[in-house]
């Protein structure tokens, strides 16, 4: 067999780069988080000061965990879903919901990651000199929505038979 016909097709590769490129970011955003929260412990207890942006950049980490993790979850398919219908219906009638109920998903997050981006637009445009770097931190939002938006139709693409190996 050619090497062409032996490397995964496209949308797998995309996915499985656009996993691993989450993966990273969410291992350091935690690394950076426990960094910064050990940080400001020392500060505090050992030098008697804290440091000033520690609190909010904190807080921004936390939000780069959690998006980075959705991300993850969505990806390996293990995401939480609101499904009434899914323990009534047979694994063939669910695996033909795949597809629709991913674009549904991609629809409402694209609609959540376009206000994330109205909201960015409005605190950069009105925010001041000392709260850009906060606002270039609020980017998480709008970024996270768009990527699980993209997650979801390559989802919606792949069908059943695109999700990634998962382990017990």
């Amino acid at each position: 067999m050619s090497e062409l016909h032996r490397q995964p097709p496209l949308l797998h590769r995309i996915r499985r780069g656009l996993l691993a490129t989450e993966g990273l970011a969410a291992a350091a955003s935690l690394l950076a988080l426990l960094g910064l929260s050990l940080a400001q412990i020392v500060a505090r207890n050992l030098l008697d000061a804290g440091l000033p942006w520690a609190e909010t950049a904190s807080r921004h980490l936390v939000l780069y965990v959690l998006f980075f993790g959705a991300l993850l979850a969505v990806g390996s398919r293990r995401h939480i879903k609101i499904d009434l219908l899914g323990a009534w219906l047979s694994p063939h009638r669910q695996a033909r919901l795949v597809r629709p109920l991913s674009v549904i998903a991609a629809a409402v997050c694209a609609m959540l990651g376009w206000a994330a981006v109205r909201y960015w637009i409005d605190a950069w445009t009105h925010g001041g000199a000392d709260t850009l770097w906060v606002t270039l931190m609020d980017l998480v939002i709008p970024l996270g929505f768009a990527l699980m938006s993209l997650q979801f139709l390559l989802e919606a693409a792949l069908g059943q038979t695109g999700a990634p190996e998962q382990t017990p």
